[in-house]
């Protein structure tokens, strides 16, 4: 039979005779023909009966062969239990065995950069659900789920830092190993011989032609050989080689002989593969959550010096943005009074607080640009007017009139030491100190850098940038120039790399400006601001003060002793109590910044504008406006809250703005600072009480302080709709004290107080604002309609858990915008329903980010709220939903902080460390029994257990489900959620799938370690319906990659690798 007729014989699938391997070569395709058809196969989704058409249809024998029969994975457990015996003779049974103990859930304290808590001690005993929420958030520790044999970039970090290790050992143990194949011939060697007195040299010269080349090689290695081996000494013979010894003792010579002169570290002769990244996928880890500083900058003020040393001055010192025209951080108050002049005020100064007395401050840009200013104001004890006040400063001046000047303000701090008024004003342009060019106007740098140290500092602004990264977040702080927080610094403006870089500058200011009174406004300030930049007409136009101000301009370290918060709390290292410390001003970014709140902060400003009294008789000119926090209607209620200023107490219960002389409608600059209670009540509200002040010494009162004349009041309520408010305000002003119960009501409302004599008959005349930075309020309503909503107690402790469920009708945006700003009556789930509807719609973004794990931590709550049947699961359907949003939003805005992985930095903070299922679940196993107690058995008049459950999922399965009463967890609640969602919710999960993932693998490993399941077979660790949602999650998401992987490849990859972390 030729060849053809026995490939036939076989083809037609008689033996023959033949061996089984002797028919499978002829069976076997040309690997071409292979590709081709597994190729199709996959990318089309054709089935066998397809792929054995193509195989037939190619010509090549063979029918009926299956060319896709994928194999089952092998089912590990079971081999290890059906081989247990063979299993325990293995010496080596620890590398097939699962490590024991491989997880370990732990709490790691939370870092804490200030010496002492920042949460109030009120904060401990308010009754607020809202208030106890947040000091847990800002005070709890981490918790942490390590896996001791897990490859991550922790890890490989470590083996990079034991292969340094391994390689400082290895060069102190000795050389390594040289070849002479490895050394290069056209060098010249000399060996000189212990041995002997010839000194040999060998020349290795490059061959002259190629066709040499290999002769000459093969030349040398001969003539090296042979010296190699005239060279070497004898060595030892062994006399006792051929002798029989028992092979016990041969073994115990070897393992002697083994353990002599041994490397100390064996394995770092095996170096460790750098292009190990490439191979093996591995995630970063997040560090912990911290503040958001941006590029700081530590301004020491060192002296202030006038023409006229005869009164005291008081600074604020500020930033301020001309591009965005904002304020962009909080006022700083210092002097450099001497004592001598301290004295003139001692009738007005009873306390000198430490913190009062700093003259170093550090701010914070976010965003910096060459556009902002640091703007110093100065300020004196209320005397004339400003161009009478000015005058002796303007020009040279004698002794005679140094001791006139004197003696007025000798007076002027007995009588009116308790008021102020503006006196001149400067800047410094930052960009111009960091890159040391040429300054504005009147001011010169002491520092003059040549261009070749000045391009030294420009080039190494990145790497600096890179280290200053690393050392602030070691310190507590998380280093954020950008939108997001995150951004890097190629990404910004140059002047962002140039800030952290540059070298300490020693900056002198020569002269001021004079203040005019009718440019007070902070819209004349930008336009003189941006006049200094090229000095135009309207900057001529301004009248100069001589004096020098001395600053001192740098970048902070890694750590500045001795420094404050922005709330006066001490950081660590504070070594010195009795120093002058330093502190740190709160930043106004101008835009948003998407960075949530990791410490508690709590604090309100408040900027009178503008007044208008030019209607009301009297003598009401000299204005100031004294503020004040009150809990109640009468003044002896109020707080003890507002930040002082230089030189003076920490605390006061009131402050005031600097007056401008004879103007019945001044303009005011001033910013105060309140400390915000932690229980806000309605009863909290702001009381601005206006006065005049008279200047002219009264003929029968020669000396003591003046007594303020009162011109009217007006007031703001803190609280509306449970909210605290903020923003821009116009209130009329009443001439009479307002009687008992004024503060519920607004002043500029339609439901006025009856009976009280309002200014230009209920006008508003007085304009001023307010700016909240709380990490307690969110400023949003909806928010904080959210966070009350969630604190609503729960109906019933019954925890049905159905695999599908019918769902309440969801709120539309008409019926929210019926609702308002409350959530409706009804049941506390309906109310959580309407909450989380109207937070999906119309929360805002920078609130959302700031709140980011308050919020998710309340919408894991409300995934495993437990209530009755219907409600709670149309609860729990709707949390999951507003868990996809509010990830796919963090994403969205957070998009720059992102990992390789695509990973968000914030919310890879969330789930490492702040999220903790354990606690999630206590506390709704508290609120279930809690209303165990309260609720009735039956709801409508039937049972709850009687509530018919049964849906039809997206996949067109229609099933009923009995409920069960087990404890709902966070992984469970996840994983049945994901699989019966709706095709919108499904997709901005699988876009974020890597979050949900990560989720479920935590809160696994939290619910086993408090079950004490850790140690059991895997199988018995988990319900068999949590299996079975996995599973169909598992078969789902796997289809999602099949059927998309060709048209989007980007997000079928991102789906692949959260998957394989989570099945890993």
């Amino acid at each position: 039979m030729d060849s053809v007729d026995r490939g036939d014989a076989i083809a037609a699938g008689g033996t023959g005779g033949k061996r089984a391997f002797a028919r499978r070569l002829h069976n076997s395709l040309p690997a071409v023909e292979a590709r081709k058809i597994a190729s199709s196969v996959f990318h089309d989704g054709t089935d066998q009966a397809t792929a054995n058409t193509h195989h037939r249809a190619s010509g090549v024998p063979g029918q009926g062969l299956v060319m896709l029969d994928i194999p089952r994975p092998v089912d590990y457990e079971g081999f290890l239990k059906t081989h247990r015996a063979l299993l325990d003779a293995d010496k080596r049974k620890d590398l097939l065995l699962f490590p024991q103990k491989d997880i370990e859930v732990c709490s790691e304290p939370r870092y804490v950069r200030t010496v002492e808590s920042q949460i109030p001690e009120a904060a401990q005993e308010v009754s607020s659900a809202h208030i106890k929420d947040c000091v847990q958030c800002y005070t709890c520790d981490w918790n942490v789920v390590h896996r001791k044999d897990g490859y991550d970039q922790d890890r490989i970090a470590m083996l990079r830092k034991l292969q340094g290790e391994r390689e400082k050992d290895r060069k102190q143990a000795g050389n390594m190993q040289e070849y002479e194949v490895d050394n290069p011939l056209d060098e010249t060697k000399s060996i000189i011989s212990n041995t002997g007195s010839r000194i040999h040299t060998l020349e290795r010269k490059r061959p002259s032609s190629p066709t040499s080349s290999l002769a000459s090689n093969m030349s040398s290695a001969t003539d090296v050989s042979m010296f190699d081996l005239e060279m070497t000494e004898e060595e030892e013979l062994f006399p006792d080689l051929l002798e029989d010894t028992p092979v016990e003792v041969v073994d115990d010579q070897n393992t002697k002989c083994r353990k002599e002169s041994r490397h100390k570290s064996l394995f770092s002769l095996y170096p460790f593969h750098e292009e190990i990244d490439g191979h093996i996928e591995n995630r970063p880890s997040a560090p912990p959550p911290a503040e958001q500083v941006g590029c700081r900058l530590l301004v020491k003020c060192l002296d202030l010096q006038l023409e006229l040393e005869v009164e005291p001055f008081f600074a604020v010192m500020a930033l301020y943005d001309v591009r965005e025209k904002r304020k962009i951080s909080e006022n700083f108050h210092f002097d450099l009074n001497s004592s001598t002049i301290n004295k003139m005020m001692d009738n007005y100064i009873k306390e000198q607080a430490m913190p009062s007395l700093s003259r170093a401050a550090i701010f914070s840009i976010t965003y910096p640009h060459p556009d902002i200013f640091i703007v110093i104001k100065l300020e004196k004890v209320l005397q004339k007017d400003i161009n009478e006040c000015a005058e002796p400063y303007m020009k040279e001046s004698d002794t005679k009139i140094r001791d006139k000047v004197k003696a007025a303000a000798q007076q002027s701090c007995e009588r009116l030491g308790k008021y102020r008024m503006p006196f001149a004003w400067t800047a410094v342009h930052i960009q111009d100190v960091v890159t040391g060019g040429p300054s504005p106007g009147a001011f010169e740098h002491s520092r003059r850098e040549t261009a070749a140290k000045l391009e030294e500092t420009k080039a190494a602004a990145k790497a600096a940038s890179e280290r200053r990264f690393e050392e602030v977040r070691s310190t507590g702080l998380h280093f954020a120039p950008g939108r997001t927080g995150c951004a890097s610094s190629e990404s910004l403006d140059p002047i962002c790399s140039q800030l952290q870089a540059f070298k300490p500058v020693t900056l002198t200011v020569n002269s001021f400006f004079k203040q005019e009174a009718d440019k007070l406004e902070n819209e004349d300030l930008y336009k003189f601001l941006g006049e200094l930049r090229k000095p135009g007409s309207l900057v001529r136009r301004l009248k100069c003060i001589p004096g020098t101000l001395k600053l001192d301009i740098s970048v902070p370290g890694e750590r500045v002793a001795n420094s404050l918060t922005s709330n006066l709390i001490p950081v660590k290292p504070y070594p010195d109590h009795h120093c002058r410390p330093v502190r740190e001003v709160e930043e106004f970014p101008c835009r948003e910044v998407f960075i949530p709140h990791s410490t508690y902060k709590n604090f309100l400003y408040v900027y009178p504008q503008h007044l208008n009294f030019s209607s009301r008789g009297g003598s009401a000119r000299n204005i100031a406006v004294r503020v004040q926090l009150l809990t109640g209607e009468d003044e002896s209620t109020a707080l003890k809250c507002i930040y002082g200023k230089s030189s003076g107490p920490k605390y006061a219960k009131e402050a005031w703005t600097a007056v401008t002389y004879h103007n019945k409608a001044p303009d005011f600059y001033e910013e105060v600072k309140l400390e915000l209670p932690v229980d806000l009540r309605e009863s909290h509200h702001l009381l601005f009480t206006f006065y005049h002040i008279s200047c002219s010494k009264p003929k029968d009162k020669e000396t003591g302080p003046v007594e303020p004349v009162l011109l009217g009041y007006t007031w703001l309520t803190l609280l509306k709709d449970g909210m605290l408010k903020s923003g821009d305000y116009h209130f009329p002003v009443t001439l009479e004290k307002p009687p008992q119960a004024y503060s519920i009501l607004s002043p500029d409302g339609t439901q006025c107080l009856p009976n009280l004599k309002w200014v230009e008959n209920h006008k508003p005349v007085f304009r001023f604002s307010t700016h909240v930075v709380s990490s307690i309020h969110p400023q949003d309503q909806a928010v904080q309609s959210f966070l009350d909503a969630c604190n609503q107690p729960v109906v019933s402790n019954l925890r049905h858990d159905p695999r599908r469920h019918t769902s309440a009708p969801r709120t539309g945006a008409a019926d929210l915008d019926k609702i308002g700003g409350g959530l409706g009556s009804g049941s506390p789930d309906a109310v959580l329903c309407n909450a989380i509807d109207r937070f999906s719609q119309y929360a805002g973004a920078e609130p959302t980010m700031k709140f980011l794990p308050l919020l998710l931590t309340k919408l894991f709550g409300a995934l495993i709220r437990p209530g009755k049947s219907s409600s709670s699961h149309s609860v729990n359907e709707r949390a999951f939903d507003a868990l996809s949003f509010v990830v796919n939003k963090a994403q969205e805005y957070l998009g720059e902080s992102c990992d390789s992985h695509g990973r968000c930095e914030q919310l890879t903070m969330y789930v490492t460390y702040v999220f903790n299922s354990v606690t999630l679940a206590e506390r709704q196993a508290t609120a279930s029994a809690a209303a165990t107690r309260t609720t009735p058995d039956q709801v409508n008049g039937r049972p709850r257990s009687s509530v018919p459950v049964s849906s039809k999922s997206d996949d067109g399965d229609t099933a009923s489900v009995e409920s069960r009463s087990v404890e709902k967890t966070i992984h469970g609640e996840l994983a049945l959620q994901w699989v019966f969602a709706n095709a919108h919710v499904k997709e901005r999960a699988y876009n974020n799938s890597w979050f949900f993932f990560d989720v479920m693998v935590k809160s696994m490993a939290q619910h086993l370690a408090k079950e004490g399941k850790l140690s059991l077979p895997p199988e018995q660790r988990f319900s068999k319906s949590y299996q079975d949602d996995v599973s169909k999650l598992v078969s789902n998401v796997t289809d999602e990659i099949i059927n998309r992987h060709i048209k989007e490849p980007r997000f079928t990859q991102s789906l692949n690798t959260s998957l394989a972390f989570f099945i890993q």
